[in-house]
């Protein structure tokens, strides 16, 4: 117990910077995913064929292991940052993707009309009333990717 209690005294200060860097990772990741997958579903959520297909693929790739994944990144990009971003950013893509879609599709279609009847347009419909409506279904796709870059991360 001693021999553990003096190793992490002694190699602290890599743990921490080896923590930050995990933090730095997996925050960047989660807020391209965001950034991706938000307008992505936004767009989607017109064309239900697309969206139907793009979340059948986006689910393709969560069947994946990590490593493997990994590993066909690696010939092209190299050992780094930017593969294992590349990895975490396409795990964290369908949560997020799926959520949005759903929280999107699952407004009630008088509360749309309503909005309609006060002469909104698509733009501020989206703005002021779907995306608030849909946003806690949104935080769960998002809370879901924080969790598998979190997990893949480590």
């Amino acid at each position: 117990m001693h021999n553990l209690v003096t190793t992490f005294q002694e190699r602290f200060s890599d743990w921490t910077v080896a923590l930050g860097q995990h933090l730095q990772l997996s925050l960047l990741a989660l807020l391209i995913s965001i950034v991706v997958a938000v307008p992505l579903a936004v767009v989607l959520s017109s064309y239900k064929r697309s969206a139907a297909f793009l979340l059948q693929v986006a689910g393709i790739f969560q069947t994946i292991p990590s490593l493997a994944l990994l590993g066909l990144f690696i010939p092209f990009m190299g050992i780094g940052t930017v593969p294992a971003l590349t990895t975490l950013v396409i795990y964290a893509l369908f949560p997020i993707l799926q959520n949005t879609i759903t929280g999107l599709e699952g407004i009630d279609p008088s509360l749309e009309e309503a909005a309609i009847a006060f002469g909104m347009t698509k733009w501020e419909r989206l703005k002021k009333f779907e995306i608030p409506i849909a946003m806690p279904v949104i935080m769960s796709g998002v809370r879901t990717s924080a969790v598998f870059i979190i997990g893949t991360a480590t």
